[in-house]
């Protein structure tokens, strides 16, 4: 959990296992149950404990995003190394505590820049996505194709979708979900693809005005669910809920009406099948919703970062 007076790391019984002051131009990188990884404005990368913050390694270049490995030793970050114009060419590093940086991938598209969202036992997940975006959104969105990169050797494995579908989520059997925009709406997807290995893709329509604005699509650990955020997101109030799609059938259900899955990537889903849950963007605090289905407040401020286990 993190806001502007610092961060907390808090187990779901809503308990305070440890808290650190981090600096309001801090970045997030990664945590474990134990450390958090940032990165300042002068790209240097920080390992912070309950004992403090030591500085383990630095960012090159200019960095646009950066993600850490699982275990925190390991760092991967993009750079800008032209202008947004086209086309705008960046580049993917792996850094870590003790190791020199390594560039893995290089790309030129037309207004397209790599950025690294995370990065998990499969690989580096990253996003091919628009420069210069401006707006106010309800959920962070993908804008462009996605790779899987191996950290290693910097292999990349394009993850395939439908032309015009959008990659936001994907299960641990490799089941993919993406999000079909229109074209005269750049925000606002009217669908959802399911697309899953030896069947054909699943195209489920998404009802206006409730899911306007959607995001934060998780799996279930089985991939029989799909659990998609929606916000109406009509210019004068907010109102979040969680629609849960059957992954075999289509059929599309609220869930949790109020609350949407409040982190994206898939991280929203707990080992044991609870669901971190988020209010609103004017409403922090962090939620938890158990198996059984009751929804317990765990944390009154701030909003939550990154989900770590442990």
């Amino acid at each position: 959990m993190q806001d502007q007076a610092g961060a907390a790391v808090v187990d779901v019984q809503g308990g305070v296992r440890w808290t650190a002051a981090i600096g309001g131009s801090d970045s997030l990188m990664g945590a474990t149950p134990d450390r958090l990884l940032v990165y300042d404005l002068s790209n240097n990368v920080y390992e912070v404990t309950a004992s403090g913050r030591r500085q383990v390694g630095s960012l090159g270049g200019r960095p646009q995003h950066a993600v850490a490995s699982p275990d925190g030793s390991r760092w991967a970050w993009s750079t800008l190394d032209s202008s947004n114009d086209t086309p705008a060419v960046t580049t993917l590093h792996v850094g870590g505590v003790g190791l020199a940086p390594k560039v893995i991938l290089s790309n030129s598209e037309t207004r397209l820049f790599l950025e690294p969202w995370s990065w998990t036992a499969a690989g580096i997940w990253v996003e091919h996505n628009v420069s210069g975006l401006g707006g106010r959104y309800a959920f962070a969105f993908p804008t462009g194709p996605v790779d899987l990169v191996d950290p290693e050797t910097g292999r990349t494995t394009r993850l395939a979708v439908p032309d015009g579908c959008y990659v936001e989520a994907r299960a641990q059997d490799g089941t993919l979900a993406c999000l079909n925009r229109p074209a005269a709406a750049f925000s606002q997807f009217n669908s959802v693809t399911i697309v899953r290995s030896g069947s054909q893709p699943l195209t489920v329509q998404l009802p206006k005005p409730d899911y306007n604005s959607v995001g934060n699509l998780v799996f279930s650990a089985d991939a029989a669910q799909l659990l998609v955020g929606a916000d109406n997101f009509d210019g004068t109030l907010d109102h979040y809920r969680t629609g849960a799609v059957d992954t075999r059938t289509g059929a599309l259900t609220t869930l949790v009406d109020g609350y949407s899955p409040a982190l994206g990537h898939g991280q929203s889903l707990l080992p044991d099948g609870s669901l971190l849950l988020a209010r609103t963007l004017q409403e922090p605090g962090i939620w938890i919703q158990s198996p059984s289905g009751s929804i317990t407040r765990l944390y009154a401020s701030g909003y939550p970062a990154a989900l770590v286990s442990g």
